[in-house]
């Protein structure tokens, strides 16, 4: 039986950049990017907030927000257990909500 998980990330800070640039195109839940087992490279740069608040979940008064969302998808193929980190590989607090 194959699941498909659904999953954003986000940040909770961001350096101002001098130029506004175009999202990423994976920053909605609609355009979810397909990933793969192994490391995934990734951007929030421009990415916007379309994911829902999960008010049992609240940081810092955030409401339960994950902002600056971007999304991916994953398609199970065998049991057993899927890891998902940003842990070494982000320099900033990031979140993983996965659905």
């Amino acid at each position: 039986m194959n699941t498909q998980i659904m999953f954003g990330c986000a940040i909770f800070s961001i350096s101002s950049l001098a130029f506004a640039q175009s999202p990423p195109a994976n920053d909605n839940c609609s355009n979810a990017s397909e990933i793969y087992l192994g490391t995934t490279a990734f951007t929030t740069i421009d990415a916007t907030t379309d994911g829902i608040a999960h008010p049992e979940c609240t940081t810092s008064s955030d409401g339960g927000q994950t902002a600056y969302d971007v999304w991916y998808s994953y398609t199970v193929g065998a049991s057993g257990t899927l890891a998902i980190s940003t842990c070494n590989s982000v320099d900033y607090d990031s979140d993983i909500v996965a659905y």
